[in-house]
């Protein structure tokens, strides 16, 4: 019997290349893991927590504080990303974009200031959209502490939301670019504050 190697190869090429594409289109069509995404958006956001508490530490250099901001921002969706701020003195709440917001922390007139987070827990259902993102919102609370040189100290707690957006995004891992499912912060938004 006369086989074609040359044609079995070119075959079984096909065939090989065919069920590879048929997993990567089955891994961008699927749903992302929902614990994994939400475990991700819980260590994205005590990240930017991290960065926040580094921003706002006097005793850290002016380029530590800008390569913080930076890192901070790549958490977000776009860098006009809006984070609302407030005061326990005043019912007025102020809007900012990412960068503006943690330039803003960066020169706070205060000695000491002190920014931690606590009670991050998911908060409500993730909800898909038609063009295939998913969006949640990620709550926690804010303790601010700010002391100025003649000893005053401001201090408040917020209760503020992060939206989350879910959505395949590409990649370089080991030198090859994927699309793999990414979560990315959005706007921040104040509840209350006391």
């Amino acid at each position: 019997m006369y086989i074609n190697i040359q044609f079995t190869k070119s075959l079984w090429a096909t065939i090989l290349f065919g069920l590879l594409a048929l997993n990567v289109s089955a891994q961008n069509d699927s749903a992302p893991d929902m614990e994994e995404m939400k475990k991700l958006a819980g260590e994205k956001a005590r990240s930017l927590s991290y960065y926040i508490k580094t921003i706002g530490e006097k005793s850290k250099s002016h380029s530590e504080k800008k390569e913080a901001i930076e890192a901070a921002i790549k958490l977000f969706v776009h860098r006009e990303a809006i984070v609302e701020v407030s005061s326990k003195y005043h019912d007025k709440k102020v809007q900012r974009t990412i960068d503006k917001y943690l330039e803003h922390l960066m020169f706070l007139k205060y000695v000491k200031v002190e920014v931690e987070w606590f009670n991050i827990y998911y908060f409500g259902d993730i909800e898909k959209t038609p063009d295939g993102k998913y969006f949640g919102t990620v709550t926690f609370s804010q303790k601010f502490r700010g002391t100025t040189s003649e000893g005053f100290v401001y201090e408040d707690i917020t209760k503020k939301n992060i939206k989350i957006e879910i959505d395949m995004y590409d990649m370089i891992i080991k030198g090859e670019k994927v699309k793999k499912w990414d979560v990315r912060l959005s706007d921040i938004s104040v509840e209350e504050t006391s």
